[in-house]
């Protein structure tokens, strides 16, 4: 894959994702200040050891009533790099299909990062602001 093309999808991703994040008054019944919201991040999808494709996530990080939402925002950067070591080490694209993500899975890998690096009790949940989208291809290389 070029990586122009990665580039101008995660673009894409993050105006669509700040577009929802800024169009107005919250929702009522919307959690106020209690969660911390990632930066798009491009996981691999993985067939073995060779990459197939990128799936971009745009992941909220829903926190409990104790923690500090401040200084967990600031360790953003820490959870984007969590996801993207997680990713490396197993594959969270589904076996059959390259281009969709494995929910369940990666929730459940990501609330252990994120549990990790913030510290026990702090993290309620893990939740994607938009659904996980496959890099679109114009056609198959090769």
């Amino acid at each position: 894959m070029r990586r122009r093309d990665i580039l101008a999808a995660s673009a894409v991703l993050a105006a669509s994702a700040s577009a929802a994040h800024a169009s107005g008054a919250p929702a009522k019944g919307a959690p106020v200040g209690q969660y911390v919201d990632l930066s798009p991040v491009a996981v691999p999808s993985m067939e073995g050891r060779r990459l197939k494709n990128y799936i971009f996530c745009a992941v909220r990080l829903k926190l409990t009533p104790r923690a500090d939402s401040q200084a967990l925002r600031d360790k953003e950067p820490y959870f984007r790099d969590a996801i993207v070591r997680a990713a490396h080490r197993t594959a969270f694209n589904l076996p059959t299909d390259y281009d969709r993500l494995d929910e369940a899975r990666f929730k459940a890998v990501m609330l252990q990062e994120a549990a990790r690096i913030a510290g026990p009790g702090l993290i309620a949940g893990v939740q994607f602001t938009s659904p996980p989208q496959a890099q679109r291809r114009t056609r198959r290389p090769g």
